[in-house]
């Protein structure tokens, strides 16, 4: 004899499971206590020690296939701060080899306010004119740039 289970079933959309970096499960559910507008989901994390029957029973049924395969955990691409410190700045130059080159194009830099700038800034701003300026001047990429400040976000 099958038992029935003490709570309505939650119906999951298929297709819509993936893990996720705590590597429980989410997806698209319809709880089944409820009435949803047809083709209405709600977003659902499915993880296998749920304090609710309902919630065990939708990872149970995930890990089952259910819903068709689990799609992997992605993670997002880091996010290129807006600033960084000087000291993070030098840092991430000096890791990268880059240091010593900066320093030399700042001070050869005919217009002052760069080697002030340089000198004297709390923060390098990403977006800075001096900086993407430099940028140009040493043939680095807005991708090494961009990945010059993810590094020193990390640094000191």
């Amino acid at each position: 004899m099958t038992e029935i289970p003490s709570f309505t079933p939650h119906e999951i959309k298929p297709g819509s499971a993936v893990y996720n970096a705590h590597g429980t499960i989410d997806c698209e559910h319809r709880p089944g206590h409820l009435s949803l507008p047809e083709g209405e989901w709600w977003p659902y994390n499915a993880k296998p020690d749920d304090c609710e029957e309902a919630g065990r029973d939708v990872y149970a049924r995930l890990l089952d296939g259910e819903a068709g395969p689990i799609a992997p955990y992605v993670a997002p691409p880091p996010v290129v701060p807006y600033s960084v410190t000087r000291a993070q700045a030098r840092v991430a130059l000096f890791e990268a080899g880059l240091l010593a080159q900066v320093d030399a194009a700042v001070a050869a830099h005919p217009y002052e306010l760069v080697r002030i700038w340089w000198a004297d800034a709390l923060n390098i701003e990403r977006n800075h004119p001096y900086l993407v300026a430099m940028a140009v001047e040493l043939e680095l990429t807005e991708q090494q740039v961009d990945q010059l400040f993810i590094t020193a976000a990390t640094r000191v």
